[in-house]
């Protein structure tokens, strides 16, 4: 007994079942007896169908989930590119905008020591490639350079980033610097390490003071 399971009622593709079904099998299934020599021979026909059928369908199921996948990941890519396009579509008033006055809105965002805003222009430098070609052409964004505690170690690294950025323009530099006693730096084995860092940090910082527009340094223990 062969029977066929439509695959796609489009192009009618099917998958041939072979398998042949006893039409005594309820009845031997609760009957207390064991199967006559015909019942067994159909039984094992049944069976031998049976395999037959799981082991290609063991190899169909992969080969139609991989052409499963592959329409998944199609329909991902049309959403994407429908996403795009109508976002591209869009007539946002900010895209109007003449460079020179995203840069000047940009620039009194900027103009802030509060901890919040520390990090605006490089917010600003990674929302898309035009507001970043802007960030970095303009040097009037990272012209206050705040350097807090929670910098940790990478108060350096900031202070250098924004020095290259900003250019020959006068900066405003507000370093905060947070201490423990020695005796606790001592305990966690990390007096040294700290105190070579601020070294560094204000090592770095003075070598521009030539540069410096308003200038607050502060140490206080925490």
């Amino acid at each position: 007994m062969t029977s066929a399971l439509e695959l796609c009622p489009k192009c009618h593709a099917s998958f041939a079942l072979t398998s042949y079904k006893p039409s005594y099998e309820k009845d031997f299934v609760r009957a207390y007896r064991n199967p006559t020599q015909s019942e067994a021979s159909c039984i094992e026909k049944s069976l031998g169908n049976t395999s037959a059928d799981m082991a290609a369908l063991a190899q169909e199921i992969p080969r139609l989930e991989s052409i499963l996948d592959a329409l998944k990941a199609h329909q991902a890519r049309f959403d994407r590119h429908i996403q795009q396009s109508r976002l591209y579509m869009c007539s946002s008033p900010i895209r109007q905008l003449p460079t020179e006055v995203l840069g000047l809105i940009f620039a009194s965002a900027c103009t802030s020591f509060r901890r919040s805003e520390y990090k605006t222009p490089l917010s600003i430098s990674v929302a898309c490639s035009k507001w970043r070609d802007i960030a970095v052409s303009t040097p009037s964004l990272w012209t206050h350079i705040h350097i807090a505690p929670y910098h940790s170690h990478g108060g350096v690294d900031v202070y250098k980033y924004y020095l290259e950025r900003c250019g020959n323009v006068p900066i405003s530099v507000k370093v905060k610097i947070a201490y423990k006693k020695r005796q606790e730096y001592i305990q966690n084995l990390r007096y040294e390490e700290t105190y070579a860092y601020h070294v560094e940090l204000v090592s770095a910082i003075f070598q521009n003071c030539a540069q410096w527009k308003v200038a607050e340094l502060c140490m206080t223990p925490r």
